[in-house]
């Protein structure tokens, strides 16, 4: 199974913005270093608990430290600009590090009421993302050629301009966006830490649109999730709960502080809810792992990515320093990442145990 790394950049313990942009540069290298697939940022606007507005800025950073990681956006917030600046952008990035950038994209404002109001295209009563679809179809055209010859933009031409085509995701957590993505034959991602709930409908739903359109192969996917790791149960209950409190203190929607017993149906053995719909993989490396590799069967999904939202930076690393020993990552270098926020621990090597995600 490939893992991969889902950074919100949120300060931690008092650290101002140039601390926190440097935590999430050392994560990008460390994930380089142990095998993780990808590293994607988010983007948030309006926010003193995600501070990166515009992440092809940071990835331009990252891109120039890591080597053989990919880098990309989980995502850019379309409805907020011109299709063609996202392709500028982003063809600039594939040009400075050719086969390494993935765009996703996604439909969310990613921000409050008056963020959105400030960063509209259109300041009128238009609805938001209205016009989405027909966005990304443009955006499409623009990154990958496509435009036909009546077409008012068939001869812009997308500077610079890169050979081949660059991997466009779609971004979600309901199974519209799955639909979305099907229709125009994109890759999906679909946020199970944001709706898990709709996880097996939204995959389900991906696959059969892509048959609908005489799409013979599944379709390349991606599950992001919500992960705490740690060695002991104790240490698990307690990062959960550190969590959890600081959540509620900043307004966020809290997190599960800890493992919990479900209850059951009232003529049913079965729990409640499985694994995957809980919303969080919390506990200690064989639990989360044996609770992500069930999800990823029934996605039916050969790549996980992994959101620690974990409030110190050395207990995220930790984290993801565990995970890829659990899964039996396969190292890119040894001895490369040199840590420079304070506090990271030593590194182990992998083990070699993993999991099949279509058992």
């Amino acid at each position: 199974m490939k893992l991969s790394i889902l950074d919100q950049v949120r300060p931690t313990h008092g650290m101002d913005a140039s601390a926190t942009l440097a935590c999430s540069l050392e994560l990008a290298k460390l994930g380089d270093e142990l095998g993780y697939e990808r590293y994607w940022i988010a983007e948030h606007h309006g926010s003193d608990g995600a501070i990166c507005s515009c992440p092809e800025i940071l990835l331009g950073r990252i891109g120039a430290e890591t080597s053989g990681i990919r880098i990309g956006a989980g995502g850019i917030l379309l409805p907020h600009y011109s299709p063609l600046k996202v392709a500028e952008c982003f063809r600039m990035l594939d040009a400075l590090y050719p086969g390494r950038v993935d765009l996703g994209i996604g439909r969310s404002p990613g921000c409050g009421v008056q963020e959105t109001h400030a960063l509209k295209r259109f300041r009128n009563d238009r609805p938001f993302a209205d016009d989405f679809e027909e966005q990304l179809s443009e955006l499409l055209s623009f990154i990958n050629g496509g435009f036909p010859a009546d077409h008012e933009f068939h001869k812009i031409v997308v500077s610079p301009g890169t050979p081949g085509t660059m991997p466009v995701w779609l971004l979600g957590s309901q199974t519209p966006s799955a639909s979305l993505a099907a229709k125009l034959g994109l890759s999906y991602a679909f946020a199970q830490f944001i709706c898990p709930t709709q996880m097996e409908e939204a995959f389900a739903g991906y696959r059969h649109g892509l048959r609908n359109i005489g799409r013979n192969h599944p379709g390349k996917t991606i599950l992001a999730v919500s992960v705490i790791c740690a060695e002991s149960r104790e240490e698990v209950q307690k990062l959960a709960l550190q969590v959890k409190q600081s959540r509620q203190t900043n307004g966020s929607a809290p997190i599960v502080s800890a493992p919990t017993a479900i209850a059951p149906r009232s003529s049913n053995t079965k729990p409640l809810y499985r694994n995957w719909e809980k919303g969080r993989f919390v506990g200690t490396p064989e639990k989360v792992q044996s609770e992500i590799c069930e999800a990823a069967a029934v996605a039916e999904t050969d790549e996980v990515m992994v959101l620690t939202p974990l409030i110190g930076h050395e207990a995220a690393i930790r984290s993801y320093r565990l995970l890829a020993e659990t899964f039996g990552l396969k190292r890119r270098f040894h001895d490369k990442y040199i840590p420079q926020c304070p506090g990271e621990i030593s590194k182990k090597e992998p083990d070699t145990v993993a999991c099949d995600s279509r058992r």
